[in-house]
Order: C-alpha cells, then sequence, then structure tokens
C-alpha cells in the first residue's frame, strides 16, 4: 500500500508541476505577445504621424512654389493671362493638398494644432497678399515679406513635429 500512496502522490504533485509550469508558461506567452503588439502599435502610429508630417511639409513647400510661380508670371512683362491662370490654378490645387494634409496631421498629432493652425494662417495670408499685389494694393516687397513668413513657419512646425517624434521613441 505504501507504494500505492508513494505513486499516486508523486503522478499528483508531477501534474501539479506540470499544471504550474504550462499557467506559468501562457501568462509568459500572453506578456510577451502584449508587449510585441503594443510595440508594434506604437511603431504604426510613428509612421502614421510621420507620414502626415511629410505629406504637411510637402504641401506646404509645394504651396509656396507655386505662389513663386504665380509671382514670377504677374511680373512677366507683357504678362501672360494665360499663364497667370494655369499659376493660380496649381496654386489652387496646392492650397486644397496642404489643406487637406493639415487635417490628417491635427487627427493625428493634436499636439501640434496650435503649429498647423498658425501654418495654415500664415498660407492664408501669403495667398491674400498675393491678391491684394494682383489689384495693385500692396507693394511687391510685403508679398515677398509674407512669402518668408509662411516659409518660416514651415520651418517651425518641422522642429515641433520633429520633437513630438522623438519624444513618442522616448516614450515607447
Amino acid at each position: 500500500m505504501d507504494q500505492a500512496v508513494a505513486a499516486i502522490l508523486g503522478a499528483g504533485v508531477g501534474s501539479l508541476g506540470a499544471t504550474f509550469a504550462a499557467v506559468w508558461a501562457g501568462r509568459q506567452t500572453r506578456w510577451q505577445t502584449k508587449t510585441q503588439m503594443r510595440g508594434q502599435h506604437q511603431q504604426w502610429r510613428r509612421e502614421s504621424r510621420r507620414t502626415a508630417f511629410a505629406d504637411v511639409i510637402r504641401t506646404s513647400g509645394d504651396l509656396l512654389d507655386s505662389v513663386k510661380q504665380t509671382l514670377m508670371a504677374l511680373a512677366e512683362t507683357p504678362r501672360n493671362d494665360t499663364t497667370v491662370a494655369q499659376c493660380d490654378e496649381v496654386t489652387g490645387r496646392c492650397f486644397a493638398e496642404f489643406s487637406k494634409a493639415r487635417i490628417v496631421a491635427d487627427l493625428e498629432a493634436p499636439g501640434l494644432g496650435e503649429n498647423l493652425s498658425q501654418l495654415m494662417d500664415g498660407h492664408n495670408t501669403l495667398l491674400t497678399k498675393v491678391s491684394a499685389f494682383r489689384m495693385g494694393q500692396v507693394e511687391f516687397s510685403e508679398v515677398i515679406t509674407e512669402a518668408a513668413m509662411a516659409s518660416a513657419l514651415t520651418g517651425y512646425f518641422v522642429g515641433h513635429a520633429q520633437r513630438l517624434l522623438n519624444d513618442y521613441d522616448e516614450d515607447a
């Protein structure tokens, strides 16, 4: 009988040990999976933000380039109204793309909302100055000053976006 009890106790202890090991391994696997999923999610969020920020910067640059082309067309003597109209069309498309990119970036990083608003205001002011220049209400130098401000605001946005992405990396 002693051997039978010892065998049953041995089997019980062995099954308890195996059960404990299985539970422990399951918890470890669960923890590792959660950690990996969290890391992948953070990487996906960072990539989404980086793409949104890059789109804002690209479209802002495209808009500034199109304004430059418009100003060059306006400065031609004699003025070619067809060229000016084409430049206006491109500028309108660039502004629409910039506006879309701004909305996406604002959704991805609400903390940059103020910077994005300043950048949008800078571009709006620039386009208003270009229109006023056309009508002879402002001097060319005022338009150039606004273009420089809009360009500086783009640089300011770049700095804030980089800081946000770097802070995000440190938090990960």
